[in-house]
């Protein structure tokens, strides 16, 4: 699903500028302008935890959701920070992408993007956290906050920046004002996995393409389904290697068939979803009995909560 959030400003030689939020998986470029470019922090600190500033533009992205060493963040209880970022030249940059993801309050991002070739009178490439970027030889770009106001924060967020004429701006140098998204507790730092800086407009999937991919996920869901009924029926999940069940407790508790339910819905296999849980295994669903078992995930799963 695609958000285009707004335009922002004008630039002078290249119209609006458009921010759009993608949550759907996008790879992330391997050869762009960010791939050969020199990264500096320049205030705040990244957390301990933290992968190294290089981990934004190695052309990866984290294999799990939670996967901080696959990540850059910063301190806990801090505002962010501020890193800059050099091409190595002036480019012209057509498109800013910044990837993060988490289950929760990590996966929004917040940021200003301000960018600059390095030659207005008074330039400076490293400004304290104290100094506007903007009185000194910087432009800001864009304004980025996914943040919700209601609903699960959590998941995949792919942010691209583009000019809507093709073209961002010719730039040498990038700064990025990274912010948290919450300070109620300690764990509003996002997990920033990647940054792209692209000289050709984003490619657009055409319709057809769209189709294709839809009709992939729908199949390969549909076969870890079949997989589940075939090898564990009955039991709270599937083991794969084994291709046997596995119970979290004592007894089932059927969270693959629960928690598959809305996803059935959603792929428009209808036939499936139609099917009570009840039926895999009539003593399993059973509300009565009195079982220890982790809040979170059956809060989730087993009661639909939050």
């Amino acid at each position: 699903m695609k958000i285009a959030l707004a335009l922002l400003l004008s630039l002078s030689a290249f119209g609006q500028t458009t921010i759009t939020v993608d949550h759907a998986f996008t790879p992330p470029a391997t050869d762009d302008a960010a791939a050969k470019a020199t990264l500096t922090l320049i205030g705040g600190a990244l957390d301990r935890g933290s992968a190294p500033l290089t981990a934004l533009t190695d052309g990866l992205l984290p294999t799990d959701e939670d996967q901080p060493s696959a990540n850059v963040f910063f301190r806990a209880n801090s505002w962010g920070g501020r890193v800059s970022m050099d091409l190595g030249g002036v480019t012209d940059v057509a498109a800013i992408r910044t990837y993060s993801w988490h289950p929760s309050s990590r996966a929004p991002q917040v940021y200003k993007v301000y960018g600059s070739d390095g030659t207005p009178a008074g330039f400076d490439a490293a400004p304290s956290t104290k100094l506007d970027p903007t009185c000194c030889g910087w432009t800001q770009l864009a304004f980025v906050d996914t943040r919700q106001t209601h609903g699960d924060e959590g998941g995949q967020y792919i942010v691209t920046i583009a000019g809507d004429q093709g073209k961002l701006g010719r730039f040498r140098y990038l700064l990025f004002d990274v912010f948290e998204t919450e300070s109620e507790d300690a764990w509003g730092q996002t997990f920033y996995s990647e940054v792209d800086v692209l000289t050709k407009p984003p490619e657009r999937w055409s319709a057809a393409r769209r189709k294709e991919m839809a009709a992939r996920v729908r199949r390969a869901a549909l076969d870890s389904w079949n997989a589940y009924k075939r090898e564990a029926w009955g039991h709270d999940e599937l083991k794969p290697v084994s291709k046997s069940g596995k119970d979290w407790h004592a007894h089932s508790l059927l969270m693959t068939p629960v928690d598959s339910l809305d996803t059935l819905l959603l792929l428009g296999a209808t036939a499936e979803a139609d099917v009570p849980p009840t039926c895999y295994a009539p003593e399993a669903l059973d509300f009565e009995k009195v079982v220890s078992h982790g809040c979170h995930p059956f809060r989730r799963g087993g009661t639909g909560g939050p």
